[in-house]
């Protein structure tokens, strides 16, 4: 069932639809008209409103907001969603402020970017959380083990950043260097058997005849 252009706008650009929304909604709009235009062809903010939303087909006081909503939804998207689409136009005179409006056309990028729009609002890369990927890769070794020599290299590098450059140790059993004497380390499950020793040798020693290590200990300088 085909919906009519005035039912559509007033109902999505409503004042209850989220912000969003109708962000999202304005800009599918827009690009659908502008991709249609010839690289050449440019029209202003108030001709672009026009194409999408016709003031013949406004009627009543909800198209009319719906119509004024398009314009504030079109700014925004300007340097966001749409920013392939706008370029900065005129200098104008508005409610006693001197703007620089935008002008719309056809969609033109290069290399991913906007190539006439300087105002781009390009996202922020999203922070990468380095800790847990190195958790999570050496989690997939736990139950996978490593089975060649560049897999336990890259076990081991995990390992040592997450040692030396995030201050966090992976469980296992460990010797350690603890001001003048040498540490046991145990898992967190068996924290209470670490004990200080002399030499490495001797924690070794405590650690296999008396607490029956079986596993690799790791010797830490």
């Amino acid at each position: 069932m085909n919906i009519p252009l005035d039912h559509k706008y007033n109902a999505c650009l409503a004042p209850d639809q989220p912000w969003a929304r109708r962000l999202a909604f304005v800009a599918d709009e827009a690009r659908h008209v502008l991709a249609k235009f010839g690289t050449q062809r440019v029209v202003s903010t108030k001709d672009l409103i026009e194409l999408l939303y016709p003031e013949s087909l406004a009627r009543g006081g909800d198209a009319h907001l719906a119509r004024k909503s398009i314009g504030r939804l079109l700014r925004t998207l300007a340097t966001g969603d749409l920013a392939d689409c706008a370029r900065r136009g005129p200098m104008a005179k508005v409610r006693g402020k001197v703007v620089h409006l935008w002008e719309w056309g056809a969609p033109q990028t290069a290399d991913g970017l906007p190539v006439y729009n300087d105002d781009y609002a390009a996202p922020a890369p999203a922070p990468v959380d380095v800790g847990e990927y190195i958790r999570t890769a050496l989690a997939s070794f736990e139950r996978d083990p490593a089975s060649t020599d560049y897999q336990r290299g890259y076990q081991a590098a995990l390992e040592t950043v997450q040692r030396e450059a995030l201050g966090v140790r992976a469980e296992g059993y460990f010797v350690e260097h603890n001001g003048e004497q040498w540490q046991s380390v145990f898992p967190s499950a068996e924290a209470h058997l670490s004990q200080l020793h002399v030499t490495v040798a001797d924690a070794i020693v405590y650690m296999i005849d008396e607490q029956g290590v079986a596993a690799n200990i790791t010797v830490l300088a």
